[in-house]
């Protein structure tokens, strides 16, 4: 693939001269943001939108936002950006086009991932489809509406306003305008307290402050149809965290640290997950795309009224720094042959507990950051999971009281193995001696609701 731009003559032909312009004052910057194949791709975009004959300016619109989009999100996603703006051809004006192409860099800013921003591109197909006449000036407003919501979020906004004035189009208008009250309420309803985006350099500083490397971080949006994100996970080196954290309430009984005393008679409520459980530290198999699991927990919801918060930008620091602890302190991962789902769900609490342990050998203020998400108690005994919450909360925290036979076994094991934490192997052995021992409880366990409850 040539760099020089002479070489397309019969392209730059098939353009308008102030088409050619502006390709030429562009072609420098896409050089430098696409590889070869990228070039081929920008380019047949060219071709393929001076084809729609929608205007100069909707080409030249192609011409400038690619490369940002490129730039922001990789290259990948441009060919899916051209196919898109084709399909809409059909179904909408050029001008509803030309917005879109120019809105694409905030979308793929905001968004900072190159799978999230192809599900914005087929949450426009959806949404042009429902509320045609939304569309436009939804995308005037996209730079206020992604400073406010994740996309799960933006998609539950639209979908409502396109449902709730599917005939009334003057109202849909000024509802996608956010000129109406009820746009502004759904839109607040709708609303995360701290997005990933905007901390996400913070967190970089955070954790190169901590371990001397960098670490790579990509957002996750499992929320399209409810408020509940994917849990974080890793793969292939990669930290991806949720979109979007709410701070998290603490029941006023965590205080303190003893967590057997002054319990308030109030129980959490979970809020129910799509999640699947824990696989921290262990290989998956080719394909499955699952990735290493770390800490993951579904979001507990305490009381109405209790307890103090920890904000969405010190639950990013302490989920992104165990998850740089599962990578920085698991040299392999655990094999899972041979295992059931009931022991690996015990071994992933020890190797939780295993690479805290290390890390906060090095770094000592790490124990305080994970200590405070603890709730478990002593008095929850109903489930596999509550005892799994109980034994991470006493791997962690030596001030936490609980005199539970499995708990105090637990405790001692990991104790004994402090010399030989350097290898999960350990983890393995511990895990599946407390599974054993569980068992003989007789508590049925369930893989989709016997999960860690700390953010």
């Amino acid at each position: 693939m040539s760099l020089n731009l002479a070489d397309y003559a019969e392209l730059l032909e098939s353009l308008s001269l102030h088409s050619q312009q502006a390709l030429q004052a562009n072609w420098h910057e896409a050089t430098k943001v696409f590889s070869p194949r990228g070039l081929d791709n920008y380019l047949k975009g060219v071709a393929a939108i001076r084809g729609l004959g929608r205007g100069d300016s909707l080409v030249e619109t192609w011409i400038e936002e690619a490369p940002r989009v490129a730039k922001e999100v990789g290259e990948d996603v441009v060919a899916d950006l051209a196919t898109a703006s084709l399909m809409l051809a059909s179904k909408t004006s050029g001008a509803v086009i030309e917005l879109l192409l120019a809105s694409a860099p905030t979308a793929a800013n905001r968004l900072g991932d190159a799978q999230l921003f192809l599900n914005y591109l087929q949450f426009i197909n959806t949404l042009i489809a429902q509320a045609p006449r939304g569309v436009r000036p939804m995308l005037d407003k996209l730079e206020v509406l992604f400073q406010q919501l994740t996309l799960g979020g933006l998609r539950r906004w639209a979908l409502w306003g396109a449902h709730a004035h599917r005939t009334n189009y003057e109202e849909q208008i000024r509802y996608f305008s956010l000129e109406s009250k009820e746009s502004l309420a759904m839109m607040q309803k709708e609303r995360k307290g701290t997005l990933l985006v905007d901390v996400q350099r913070r967190i970089n500083m955070y954790l190169r402050a901590l371990w001397a490397r960098d670490f790579f971080m990509r957002p996750t949006s499992g929320d399209f149809e409810n408020r509940e994100g994917y849990r974080p996970y890793i793969e292939d080196y990669l930290l991806h965290l949720p979109d979007a954290f709410d701070d998290f309430v603490l029941p006023s009984h965590t205080g303190g640290g003893a967590g057997g005393e002054g319990a308030s008679s109030a129980s959490p409520t979970r809020v129910p997950s799509p999640l699947t459980p824990s696989t921290a530290g262990f290989a998956q198999p080719a394909g499955s795309g699952s990735g290493e699991q770390c800490s993951p927990k579904p979001c507990l919801r305490p009381p109405a009224g209790e307890g103090n918060k920890v904000s969405g930008l010190e639950l990013y620091r302490a989920t992104a720094a165990h998850c740089a602890a599962h990578v920085v302190e698991t040299k392999q991962p655990i094999s899972a042959e041979a295992l059931n789902p009931f022991q690996m769900a015990v071994i992933s609490v020890i190797e939780d507990a295993r690479v805290e342990t290390l890390s906060i050998r090095r770094f000592p203020g790490l124990k305080a950051l994970w200590a405070k998400l603890h709730t478990a108690t002593p008095a929850m005994t109903a489930s596999v999971g509550d005892y799994l919450n109980r034994l991470a909360r006493a791997l962690l925290d030596e001030t936490y009281r609980d005199d539970d036979p499995w708990i105090a076994e637990g405790r001692l094991l990991f104790a004994q193995a402090q010399d030989r934490l350097e290898s999960n192997h350990t983890s393995w052995e511990i895990g599946v001696q407390l599974a054993h021992r569980l068992a003989e409880n007789k508590i049925a366990f369930n893989p989709r609701t016997d999960l860690l409850t700390a953010p």
